[in-house]
C-alpha cells in the first residue's frame, strides 16, 4: 500500500484463502486520506487501486425518548457532523461532535416514531463512516404510582393509547401485564400472592413492538384502612384503623416530623394517641 507519490507505507501478504488484512499507521489512517494498493507478485506490479480512508463510525450511541422528542448521544471525532437519517435516507437530525468527543441530537417526536429504524453517520473532514443503526424507543410510562390494600397491589400510570405495559419482576419475570386506554391512562392489578412489600418491580411499555425504558417500582407496605380520627377534651387526638397485623403505623405532621407510632394487633386494629404538646412541635 502506497501513498498518491508512491511512497510505500505498509506491506502485507495474501493468505492461501485468498484473503488479507492489512492495518495502517495512525499518520496515514485520517477521515479523506487518499492511498493506493498494488499487489506484487512474479509478473510485476498490479494496476493501482485508489482508495480514501473513511470517517470513524460513531461509538457508545444511545438512544432515549421522552414522548416529545429522541435523544441520540454517543462519541466521536471532536468537530465531524452527525447526521440521523430515516430509513428512507431523509435527514432528521444533525450535530456536531464537541471538543470532549461526545455528541447530542434530538429529534422531534412528530418526525419519528416508536420502531422506526434510524442511521447515525459521522463526517470527518467530507468522508463519512460506516452507519450505526439504531431503533426508536418506546416512552417511559409516566405518572407511575403503586398502592397496597392488602389483597392486592395496584399500579396506574400514563401512556401512548394502545400500548401494552409489562410489569417484571426482579428476575425479568412478567408478572402482570395491561393496555394504555384512550385516555392514555393505565390501571394493572397484581394478586399479592405473587409479590410482598418490599419487593423491585420494573414497569415497561412496548409500543409498534419496541419496549421503553423501564421504571422501577417498590411494592408498598398495606395501607391503612377505615381510619377515624377523635380530639378529647385534654387536646390530644386518638387515631385509630385496621392494617396488616404486626405491621407499624406511624403519624407525621405537615412537615414529615414523626409525632407517633403504633403497632397493628392481631385482631388487625390500631390504637395510637397524639398527645397535645406532640401535635403543637
Amino acid at each position: 500500500m502506497v501513498t498518491p507519490d508512491g511512497d510505500s507505507i505498509v506491506t502485507g501478504k495474501v493468505g492461501d484463502d485468498g484473503k488479507f488484512d492489512i492495518t495502517l499507521p495512525l499518520d496515514y489512517s485520517d477521515a479523506g486520506d487518499k492511498v493506493v494498493l498494488v499487489q506484487a507478485t512474479d509478473g510485476g506490479l498490479s494496476n493501482p487501486v485508489g482508495i480514501i480512508i473513511p470517517a470513524q463510525t460513531a461509538k457508545d450511541v444511545q438512544v432515549t425518548n421522552d414522548g416529545k422528542t429522541t435523544t441520540i448521544t454517543g462519541t466521536g471525532t471532536p468537530g465531524s457532523t452527525i447526521t440521523i437519517t430515516d430509513g428512507n435516507g431523509k435527514t432528521v437530525g444533525t450535530t456536531t461532535v464537541g471538543t470532549d468527543g461526545k455528541f447530542t441530537a434530538t429529534v422531534d417526536d412528530g418526525n419519528v416514531k416508536p420502531g422506526d429504524k434510524l442511521n447515525v453517520t459521522q463526517t470527518t473532514n467530507g468522508v463519512d463512516g460506516a452507519p450505526v443503526q439504531i431503533t426508536v424507543p418506546s416512552t417511559t410510562p409516566g405518572n407511575v404510582d403503586v398502592t397496597n390494600d392488602g389483597t392486592k397491589t395496584t399500579i396506574t400510570g400514563t401512556g401512548t393509547p394502545g400500548s401494552t405495559i409489562k410489569v417484571t419482576d426482579g428476575n425479568g419475570n412478567t408478572i402482570a401485564t395491561g393496555t394504555v386506554g384512550d385516555d392514555g391512562k393505565f390501571t394493572i392489578t397484581i394478586d399479592d400472592g405473587k409479590i410482598k412489600p418490599g419487593d423491585k418491580l420494573n414497569v415497561t411499555q412496548n409500543t409498534n413492538g419496541t419496549d421503553s425504558a423501564p421504571v422501577t417500582i417498590t411494592v408498598p407496605s398495606q395501607g391503612a384502612s377505615n381510619v377515624d380520627v377523635t380530639t378529647n377534651p385534654d387536646g390530644s387526638v386518638d387515631i385509630t384503623g385496621e392494617g396488616k397485623p404486626g405491621s407499624t403505623v406511624t403519624i407525621t405532621d405537615g412537615n414529615g416530623h414523626t409525632i407517633g407510632t403504633g403497632t397493628v394487633g392481631d385482631d388487625g386494629k390500631f390504637h395510637i394517641t397524639i398527645s397535645w404538646h406532640a401535635q403543637a412541635r
